[in-house]
């Protein structure tokens, strides 16, 4: 009996900052009923429906069992009918594909001219990880850099009149690794009480402006 089989992709899903999948989706055709896919050489397997379009889909855990995979990394994989077993890919070693990992920056304008700024910013991470933060003056010349570690989930105040004072323009947070994030808030006071409010304090007139995200 004839048969056509695929197993066409490999597809990580959620992978960490290192590039560890936590899970994997296998991706094929076939033209019988039902799928057994064998996954990195028979450890895992799993029998899946073939759709009404010819397509099948195997979803295997691999953190959870003790199995490490990273994208990029090639894996052993097979896949055949179960009603007609000679209908067999064979031992394939597809590539493990992966969402494109981004450093998404936080920029935001700061202004230290007759102004109290900081810089609140926020680990989102489970794990410690490193920001870059970035100071332009508004001509576009470096005012200050520096790299910074937070603990997981740590808020890090960075005071921007210490290290950016009487400057103006461009502030930019960017992680160190592929897919952390960074988000960031500009805390901005008076430097001085304006007029005809009397004793209101500054701490009254603070604002937060949020940073804008880009990829």
């Amino acid at each position: 009996m004839s048969c056509n089989i695929t197993l066409d992709r490999v597809i990580g899903i959620n992978p960490d900052s290192d590039g560890v999948i936590q899970a994997a989706e296998a991706k094929g055709t076939a033209d019988c009923r039902k799928v057994k896919v064998l996954f990195l050489g028979g450890n895992l397997t799993t029998e899946v429906e073939v759709g009404s379009d010819g397509s099948y889909s195997a979803l295997f855990d691999l953190v959870s069992r003790g199995f490490q995979v990273r994208c990029g990394t090639r894996v052993k994989a097979r896949a055949y009918c179960v009603d007609n077993p000679s209908c067999d890919t064979g031992d394939l070693t597809p590539k493990v594909e992966c969402p494109t990992l981004t450093r998404p920056r936080y920029v935001s304008y700061y202004d230290c001219t007759g102004w109290n700024s900081k810089v609140e910013v926020m680990n989102l991470q489970d794990h410690d990880a490193n920001f870059t933060i970035t100071l332009y003056r508004r001509n576009g010349s470096l005012v200050w850099q520096d790299t910074i570690k937070a603990m997981a989930h740590e808020t890090k105040q960075i005071p921007l009149d210490k290290y950016a004072p009487r400057s103006e323009g461009l502030a930019v947070i960017e992680p160190e690794k592929e897919g952390d994030e960074f988000p960031a808030m500009l805390c901005i006071t008076n430097a001085t009480v304006p007029p005809g409010l009397g004793q209101v304090t500054t701490a009254q007139l603070q604002r937060f402006v949020p940073f804008i995200r880009v990829s």
